[in-house]
């Protein structure tokens, strides 16, 4: 059974101040035999613990359904032990970003009288968003992590978003093509034989983000003594006993690492190819229409 599921929402921007992530929620699942060992609670261990706080090891230990007995736990009670996996820390690390050219294309006017060129240009560029794990393996959780990933800029100056899910750490990549600059409505003057180059600049912002998840373990397990202990065959101890008899952390710590590559800050530049003035700057999102003269 598990509850909610875990939401992570990323926003980059060109310095930390403009760029957020937030992670929230919790999933909760049976306790797994792989978990009983990394956490350090397999059935020897939890004899010799139960020995150690209650007087005698029992001979069986139950963590969860079914069980011999009528089910102990549907019988008297008690939860199962699961482990309860939840975020614990969500941080933006890193963000850097630089200039970089995404294309070009130079208009000339071959005819022998002044004339107004359309100058705009596009092009696509892919956004990214990779995720890699630490210690993932340590835990065996079954429910998927959605993710939404919202770039800045992107087509027609608004938000583009990547929104996805995959498994408890799976280590995925995914990608969004996105166009830059405009379609129509950078005119330009040109005088006979004059050409302009022009160009679409950007800045390439890469943001790397880490997600702390944190594993318990939370319930109880049932124990049996054939001979009886203290007037009972059975009884139940809270799983949180064995952690503080052993004096060993109810916590195991993972850690995902998302590399988001981006662009944003997208203009048209214009220059003269003859004398490599610079004419104008356009940005690349504004959709108005803008004549120029040379």
């Amino acid at each position: 059974m598990s509850q909610d599921g875990i939401e992570i929402s990323i926003k980059p921007g060109l310095d930390k101040e403009s760029s957020s992530v937030t992670a929230v929620g919790s999933v909760r699942h049976i306790i797994t035999k792989k978990e009983m060992k990394n956490f350090g609670v397999e059935r020897d261990q939890l004899k010799k613990s139960v020995g150690n706080f209650f007087g005698q090891a029992p001979k069986d230990v139950f963590l969860y359904s079914p069980t011999p007995w009528g089910d102990l736990f549907r019988k008297f009670g008690g939860d199962e032990t699961s482990t309860v996996l939840k975020v614990k820390d969500a941080k933006v690390i890193d963000i850097t970003s630089k200039p970089v050219v995404i294309s070009s294309q130079t208009f000339k006017n071959d005819s022998s009288s002044h004339a107004t060129f359309d100058c705009a240009i596009k092009d696509s560029v892919s956004e990214t968003v990779e995720s890699s794990w630490s210690s993932s393996n340590k835990i065996e959780a079954s429910q998927a992590i959605n993710y939404t990933v919202g770039f800045p800029g992107g087509d027609a100056g608004g938000e583009t978003k990547i929104a996805y899910s995959h498994s408890w750490g799976e280590e995925t990549s995914h990608s969004k093509q996105i166009e830059v600059g405009r379609s129509s409505g950078v005119h330009v003057n040109l005088e006979p034989g004059q050409a302009v180059e022009a160009i679409i600049n950007a800045s390439r912002g890469s943001m790397k983000v880490e997600i702390v998840y944190e594993a318990k373990l939370s319930g109880s397990f049932w124990t049996n003594y054939p001979n009886k202990w203290k007037k009972h065959h059975f009884w139940r101890f809270n799983i949180d006993q064995v952690f503080n008899t052993n004096k060993i952390p109810n916590s195991i710590i993972v850690t995902e690492n998302i590399l988001v590559g981006f662009y944003a800050n997208s203009t048209i530049d214009l220059k003269d190819v003859e004398t490599q003035r610079s004419l104008n700057s356009v940005i690349a999102d504004n959709s108005e229409t803008l004549s120029f003269t040379t």
